[in-house]
């Protein structure tokens, strides 16, 4: 079976028209977000936050793994979700569920919302 190497640093376009979505995440799910038409990084452990950092740096919009998001510090992620330009955003688990971390699941269990 042939399989690609994920991609260590995102493709970012030179100045093409359209947004540079990036998701930063496993390998797996970065295969699908390629096929929608995504830039990628899969970062190794220990390497999250430096893989953000350059999402943030390169993407129009940046998308986050939950399960990514679960194991940085929540200061920097509070940070990087608070900055607001690029959008930044985590996505749901593969399973849809959300991650706590994620401000409108926050925002759900607050009021009470959560089924």
């Amino acid at each position: 079976m042939n399989r690609r190497p994920a991609r260590e640093r995102p493709v970012v376009d030179d100045g093409a028209a359209g947004a540079r979505l990036l998701y930063v995440g496993n390998a797996m799910r970065a295969a699908g977000y390629r096929l929608g038409g995504f830039a990628t990084l899969t970062p190794a452990a220990g390497q999250e936050a430096a893989a953000i950092e350059e999402a943030m740096r390169h993407g129009s919009i940046v998308v986050l793994d939950a399960d990514i998001a679960e194991r940085l510090p929540r200061a920097r992620l509070d940070a990087w979700l608070a900055a607001g330009s690029p959008p930044f955003l985590i996505a749901p688990r593969s399973d849809g569920t959300s991650s706590a971390l994620d401000p409108a699941e926050r925002v759900r269990i607050q009021l009470g919302l959560d089924a």
